[in-house]
């Protein structure tokens, strides 16, 4: 497959002053950046730019999911970056006192993201954190098990129980379904549902 007009697509927004916006605006944001220098990243594509890594730098740790494609851009373009033991502290409260508000797959995601920025930052994940993430349960959708089952992963727990999802939400016409028995599936579904086979080594 030819990727030339992806390559354009992104570049295409690229901003004036560092990162990527969808919009095609000169205001880019942390997560427009992080997607396109994965796909860089994935298709083996160089890509060097001190203002995005300048851009990169001036955003402050305000959330978990700002922190996370911060951290991850910046090391993406070569630079070791990671929160401060504060920074870290500080979501980690954050999550402990509102994450119950998010409905359950903001809630999965955000805790992945975090236990991954405590992994980067070499920190131990602190014992209630620990606690709280091994607490987390997940209806039988496919996106939600595909970030409890990361989490467990990385908790060390046994991924093995995730099969029964995984195999359950195969399509033989599209690949993957959000959940048995769905016939629609979205591009997401598919990657989470490769992604789940591959961590449970399911066939």
């Amino acid at each position: 497959m030819n990727f030339k007009k992806t390559i354009k697509y992104l570049l295409e927004r690229k901003c004036l002053s560092g990162g990527f916006c969808f919009y095609r605006l000169d205001q880019p944001n942390a997560e427009d950046t992080y997607y396109a220098l994965r796909t860089f990243k994935f298709l083996k594509i160089p890509f060097k730019d001190k203002t995005t890594r300048d851009f990169l730098r001036s955003i402050k740790d305000n959330n978990i999911n700002t922190t996370y494609y911060k951290t991850l851009s910046l090391r993406m373009l070569g630079e070791p970056y990671t929160p401060t033991t504060k920074t870290l502290e500080r979501l980690k409260n954050n999550l402990l006192r509102y994450g119950k508000l998010l409905d359950n797959y903001k809630l999965l995601k955000h805790t992945f993201r975090l236990l991954v920025l405590y992994n980067i930052s070499h920190s131990e994940i602190p014992a209630e954190l620990f606690s709280f993430a091994d607490s987390l349960t997940a209806p039988f959708y496919l996106s939600d098990s595909y970030y409890l089952c990361k989490i467990k992963k990385i908790l060390g727990k046994e991924t093995f129980p995730f099969i029964a999802i995984s195999t359950l939400c195969q399509d033989s016409k599209v690949g993957f379904t959000e959940a048995p028995s769905v016939n629609l599936s979205f591009l997401e579904q598919i990657y989470y549902g490769i992604r789940l086979c591959e961590i449970t080594e399911t066939p």
